[in-house]
């Protein structure tokens, strides 16, 4: 027979019990993992060391959110086999060995893209911006010996035997609607794994390019955005594909984003990983800054990275048809908006303000993961 003070225990048990519930059941949700799948990517890149490509490598590799499935390489600032070492290097870097590397195109799809590069030079004059990217200069013979010569150790990582635009066709079937393309060099892979593979075309989530200049003059020409220019005819193919979402980070955005002297120091002093300050001193702006303190300085891709990491940053876009001029000419390369649908164009959304703190703090955030 239960005594009277053991029933009045039970009472006080169960009351406090009780009255902590709500408590206990609200800790418990504070501490139960977020269960939401991660934002699947492939970033698709001419990568080059530290700002701005290979920042945006390490932004995406190292985001709580993302799942960082590859890294397709494609020749445009800089030579294949120059992008699979610096993009090799900064994996081993942050610790990310295991998202894979690949290489992709070597050239353009036009075959004699590269004599035209040098004829549009001549043509233009004081007008054309004298940097070809990798068509101006000759490609390592390989990509390890050119890792051995710049960074005088072996590397740890080795690109995956298999073609990019096989990796993007194999990547996409297997996670049909999930796959972000982060499209933030040449187009030709893209385009290369489109043309094999059209059935994959309506299985990719969306494409997110830096690239274009439609409302705002070309920083290659005056009629054309490098990445577009290099490679008119891949940009042609991959934005006329009937993709379910496109959205375009020109240089009508990135031209609102500067990056300074001060503010690239801010960046680099960010990161605690002695190795990783050694890629940002290696980038170009590096260079640019310790000839000149005062010049002017962009950050295109890492407007990408930012942007799928938090994509509230987007203040103003645009909708628009959308087509690249393909014949050779002053205009070559230019992206052309349409409000009408003359050719039966991808509708897309041209990117033209972002909430710049919000950027800033986001990559500054991205750097702080960077350490010893």
């Amino acid at each position: 027979m239960l005594t009277k003070l053991t029933c009045m225990k039970r009472e006080a048990i169960r009351f406090l019990t009780l009255a902590f519930l709500p408590v206990l059941c609200i800790s418990c949700e504070k501490t139960t993992p977020n269960n939401e799948p991660k934002e699947m990517v492939i970033l698709d890149t001419d990568m080059v060391p530290g700002l701005d490509d290979g920042l945006a490598l390490s932004m995406l590799a190292l985001a709580d959110d993302i799942e960082l499935l590859g890294v397709t390489v494609v020749a445009g600032n800089t030579h294949v086999n120059e992008g699979l070492a610096y993009g090799i290097r900064q994996l081993e870097i942050i610790g990310k060995p295991d998202v894979p590397i690949v290489a992709g195109a070597i050239q353009p799809l036009r075959e004699n893209r590269i004599e035209l590069m040098a004829q549009e030079v001549a043509a233009l004059g004081d007008e054309a911006d004298v940097w070809l990217g990798s068509g101006g200069y000759d490609s390592p013979a390989d990509w390890e010996s050119f890792y051995v010569a710049k960074y005088n150790r072996t590397p740890v990582i080795a690109p995956v035997a298999i073609s990019a635009e096989d990796f993007i066709i194999d990547q996409i079937k297997k996670n049909p609607h999930k796959v972000t393309i982060a499209a933030i060099g040449p187009c030709t892979n893209l385009a290369l794994a489109v043309k094999k593979s059209p059935d994959i075309v309506p299985l990719i989530k969306r494409v997110v390019y830096m690239g274009g200049a439609f409302f705002c003059e070309g920083n290659t020409t005056p009629a054309s955005e490098f990445n577009i220019w290099f490679d008119p005819d891949a940009a042609d193919i991959a934005m006329k594909s009937a993709i379910d979402k496109q959205q375009f980070f020109g240089l009508d955005v990135c031209n609102t984003v500067e990056l300074s002297k001060e503010k690239f120091d801010e960046l680099r002093s960010s990161i605690k990983c002695k190795e990783y300050q050694a890629i940002m001193d290696d980038s170009t702006p590096a260079y640019v800054f310790s000839e000149d303190p005062n010049a002017e300085w962009w950050i295109w891709d890492l407007l990408v990275a930012a942007y799928i990491i938090d994509p509230t940053l987007v203040t103003n876009s645009t909708n628009s048809f959308v087509k690249t001029e393909t014949e050779f000419g002053s205009e070559f390369g230019r992206t052309i908006p349409y409000t009408d649908n003359p050719d039966k164009l991808q509708n897309v959304e041209i990117v033209l303000g972002v909430d710049i703190p919000r950027f800033w703090e986001v990559v500054q955030s991205s750097l702080t993961r960077i350490h010893e």
